[in-house]
């Protein structure tokens, strides 16, 4: 989800409208058609870069993102989505936290889609979380430096035990290309 702000600006709508647009279009996705071959999808919720906003926006982004969690647990379950949230989500405050926990609680066995909700996540706090676990690893003798490979640090992302994506798209609210990633249902390979 990006552009938010720039959809709802060209639209002379408050900040907010954006978000709250983009989560109800997120949410609209886990009932694709059962004929779709994903297995996974990731969405990015929150970003880092996001507290350096205006507090009141930071706030309602929060409270949109409880009232997701709270208010999509039905239609999750109906589509036999399973929300697992990546990224430093813990960092949030405490109601946020609890509404997202028991959102994945309350998901977890469900079979189909595999919904990775980003939130407090980058790609590059991502890499130096894995990469500090590994070099405390090193340093403490439990693990050779010789012996770190992309498998290792594969096992160190919030992704672990997923497969790489098969497509790639991140669509720009200003016309711009972006990415987006989807990883189809297949058998993985010996």
């Amino acid at each position: 989800m990006d552009g938010n702000r720039r959809w709802a600006k060209r639209r002379h709508l408050p900040a907010i409208e954006g978000h709250r647009a983009a989560w109800l279009r997120c949410a609209a996705s886990p009932g694709a058609p059962p004929t779709w071959a994903w297995t996974y999808s990731p969405s990015t919720a929150f970003r880092p870069e996001n507290w350096r906003r205006d507090e009141r926006e930071i706030a309602l982004l929060l409270d949109l993102c409880v009232y997701f969690a709270r208010h999509e647990l039905e239609e999750f379950q109906r589509n036999n989505v399973r929300v697992c949230v990546i990224g430093d989500w813990q960092a949030l405050p405490a109601i946020s936290r609890a509404a997202l926990s028991d959102l994945q609680a309350r998901t977890a066995g469900n079979t189909g889609l595999v919904l990775n909700l980003a939130v407090n996540y980058s790609a590059r706090a991502e890499l130096s979380r894995a990469i500090r676990g590994i070099a405390f690893d090193v340093a403490a003798g439990r693990l050779a430096p010789d012996a770190v490979d992309d498998k290792t640090i594969a096992q160190r992302l919030y992704t672990a035990g997923t497969p790489d994506p098969d497509l790639l798209i991140r669509p720009a609210a200003s016309g711009g290309s972006r990415i987006f990633s989807c990883t189809r249902s297949h058998t993985p390979s010996s």
